[in-house]
């Protein structure tokens, strides 16, 4: 590969990551109408959600937050 291949495919990669962090941003941002104003740990989580790391984190996070909510729920309903 020559040089101006490897210019072009650098940005190539480069452009298609902005695109990517635009359509995660956009997904973000139609999830937080959603988002329950009770729940302020997503609130803060969606504030990381711009960067790569954060969005990786952020997904992790909901996961955990998901599972976590849901053993609670199965908790109430074995005590009763």
């Amino acid at each position: 590969m020559s040089a101006d291949d490897l210019a072009l495919r650098k940005e190539m990669l480069l452009a298609r990551s902005a695109t990517q962090r635009a359509q995660l941003q956009l997904e973000i941002l139609a999830m937080r109408p959603q988002a329950r104003a009770s729940d302020p740990l997503v609130a803060v989580l969606s504030l990381f959600a711009g960067s790569a790391r954060g969005a990786s984190w952020f997904g992790k996070a909901a996961g955990f937050l998901s599972l976590a909510r849901t053993a609670l729920s199965l908790l109430r309903i074995l005590r009763r």
